[in-house]
């Protein structure tokens, strides 16, 4: 397969499509997962399943991708003109719970993957963010293992790892949509503060998840899970242990910083 010319395809229809309905983006899709060599009619695309939950209540996730028969991951829709929220990210999150799934993407103005890390129970959490730009070379490598030619469980679990080590790099920061549209000029920050999930607005600083470090150890933490763990840490495991931060809005935390530094970061921020 020639990923680099579908990803460009990709880019394309999703850009043409940015003020589809709801309903004609999900059949662009569609299309789009047939490119990277799923086919509906052989029952590996599967739109708008129900999901029972519970005795009276139902989940219909718009695409799940199936391999021989077992499901291998979800897609959430989001249309492109809109702003994918923590709403969305916590919908997509709560399909892969009901149906077991390790991996989850979310659609819309970015592709998102999002992974439940085999070496914590903890929240899923977004591995990559890739805007929809011509050439894109994370594009290129995310669809490739997105497509069916080349899957494999084993080269999604090292795609993830790559995209951890390099967060900077497939957690790409929002460009203008002109600049998207013709890929050219300057790439514009178009980033505001949001209101973080306790309350508090933070200034400038976007954390979605944290990589600790301490004693040879390392972990991954989602966003919920910050305080948490910081309040069960010692002061000299805090102040032994460092900390990368997730960051797509501050250039200041993309690098490794102490325990004691990034507390005070931290609670400076929110």
């Amino acid at each position: 397969m020639d990923y680099k010319a579908i990803w460009n395809d990709i880019c394309f229809h999703v850009n043409k499509n940015r003020d589809s309905t709801e309903q004609d983006f999900q059949k662009t899709v569609e299309l789009l997962f047939e490119k990277l060599g799923w086919s509906a009619a052989r029952e590996e695309i599967y739109t708008q399943i129900e999901v029972p939950v519970g005795s009276s209540n139902s989940y219909r996730p718009d695409i799940v991708i199936k391999n021989d028969g077992e499901m291998i991951y979800v897609v959430e829709l989001k249309r492109v003109n809109v702003n994918i929220s923590e709403r969305n990210a916590d919908q997509l999150i709560s399909y892969m719970r009901l149906l077991r799934l390790n991996y989850g993407v979310l659609f819309g103005e970015s592709l998102r993957i999002y992974c439940e890390l085999p070496s914590t129970k903890k929240s899923p959490v977004r591995i990559c963010d890739i805007l929809f730009v011509k050439d894109s070379v994370p594009g290129i490598e995310c669809i490739e293992v997105l497509s069916k030619p080349g899957f494999s469980f084993d080269r999604f679990n090292d795609f993830t790892e790559k995209c951890l080590s390099d967060s900077k790099r497939y957690c790409e920061k929002r460009v203008s949509p002109d600049s998207m549209l013709n890929n050219t000029g300057s790439r514009e920050d178009t980033y505001s503060s949001k209101s973080s999930n306790y309350g508090k607005e933070k200034k400038g600083l976007e954390i979605y998840s944290i990589l600790c470090e301490h004693d040879e150890e390392s972990f991954w933490v989602g966003k919920r899970d910050i305080l948490g763990v910081i309040d069960k840490m010692s002061k000299n495991e805090l102040a032994n242990t460092k900390f990368w931060l997730n960051d797509r809005s501050s250039q200041k935390s993309s690098s490794w910083i102490t325990g004691k530094k990034f507390k005070i970061l931290f609670e400076e921020k929110i």
